[in-house]
């Protein structure tokens, strides 16, 4: 019987138009897992029961918490109830602000700050969720007529500045978030572990040797947090990796051994299996103008 292939490109997300809006109110209906983009996210929480969680941190969301994720961060949205969850999704592919001059040098500048390990909120008030929404209501209508109306392109390009602009704005009068983090320490030492030693010959056995835990215990309170398993979760991190250091124009055959691949045929099989390109096609791709659909 064939083997079922992960599915890849759920973990770590590739899209295709510069940036995306989209409002979400209803639950998840299938098992979260840790993830990342290789783009930035906006994420405003709305209403539900939820929390957010990186590898070192996590909250209990509160209607008003914006949340911005860098690319390549892993973080998982982990709803604790089944009733509606509400929330605003901003993804904005990383060479987007490329070749746009001076003027778009600091519209990243929100996503940044001293300690990268922890989330990176702003709470907002009810004024400003209804006027954050009020601009994503208008980005995700002019996203959606894409060429039919006139300017549709332009105009959505001009919103999202607004958006940027405004979060840019918030950010530098932020105040520090106080919040008990809801990430169990054993998970936090898993995934500190597996970034240590990321390019090392490391397995689940090798994790839970070093936590002085029993392997299966471990895999088993691992996927419970994740979604996924310690051994899938150190692919995940490598794909992350390599797809950073071929978009940085380094040589495939040295991103295969610095993302800790070691084996150039396994290394292009499993990037292949997610991207649906080989890495070399890859890095040709991701240096060609990207445009709004």
């Amino acid at each position: 019987m064939k083997k079922e292939m992960p599915n890849y490109k759920k973990i770590m997300e590739t899209h295709e138009n510069d940036f995306i809006c989209a409002y979400k109110n209803s639950p998840i209906t299938e098992t979260g897992i840790y993830h990342s983009h290789d783009g930035y996210e906006i994420y405003l929480f709305l209403h539900g029961d939820t929390k957010i969680l990186l590898e070192n941190d996590g909250k209990i969301m509160e209607p008003g918490d914006l949340v911005l994720f860098p690319p390549y961060v892993f973080h998982h949205a982990c709803p604790m109830g089944t009733e509606d969850y509400g929330r605003v999704v901003i993804n904005i592919k990383e060479e987007y602000f490329e070749n746009k001059g001076d003027d778009y040098k600091h519209f990243t500048d929100c996503f940044k700050q001293e300690d990268m390990t922890k989330l990176n909120i702003i709470h907002l008030n009810q004024e400003q969720i209804d006027t954050f929404v009020g601009y994503t209501d208008l980005l995700e209508k002019s996203l959606n007529e894409h060429e039919q109306e006139f300017g549709s392109t332009v105009l959505a390009q001009s919103i999202l500045n607004i958006i940027l602009i405004t979060i840019n704005r918030l950010a530098n009068k932020k105040k520090t978030p106080t919040y008990v983090d809801v990430l169990p320490k054993t998970i936090t030492d898993a995934f500190n572990y597996i970034n240590l030693h990321l390019s090392d010959s490391i397995s689940a056995s090798t994790v839970a040797e070093n936590l002085h835990l029993h392997p299966v215990y471990l895999n088993r309170i691992f996927k419970a947090n994740t979604g996924t398993s310690i051994q899938q979760y150190i692919i995940e991190k490598r794909l992350a990796l390599a797809k950073k250091l071929l978009k940085e124009g380094n040589a495939p055959i040295d991103v295969c051994f610095q993302s800790g691949f070691n084996n150039y045929s396994n290394f292009s099989r499993t990037f292949s299996n997610h991207t649906g390109t080989s890495p070399k096609q890859y890095q040709m791709s991701v240096r060609s103008p990207f445009v709004v659909h």
